[in-house]
């Protein structure tokens, strides 16, 4: 069974020389274009590190559940 994770990546990004709010939202529009075709051409390598790291959530959850049963118990 395939299951599908929505990732939210949060940016903070200035830029000094960007004064007024149309170069400010160029800059967004151009990080946000360059982050897609970084995250595209590395699909691979991203789910792989991103699966690893909820592998190693999960694990920590499921051995934190597990102590605190015993420990209650």
């Amino acid at each position: 069974m395939q299951q599908s994770l929505l990732l939210y990546l949060f940016l903070q990004h200035s830029d000094p020389f960007a004064y007024q709010l149309s170069d400010m939202m160029a800059t967004e529009v151009l990080i946000e274009h360059h982050l897609e075709a970084i995250l595209t051409n590395n699909r691979q390598a991203v789910t792989a590190a991103l699966q690893a790291e909820l592998k190693n959530s999960l694990k920590s959850q499921k051995n934190r559940k597990k102590a605190s049963l015993t420990y209650t118990d």
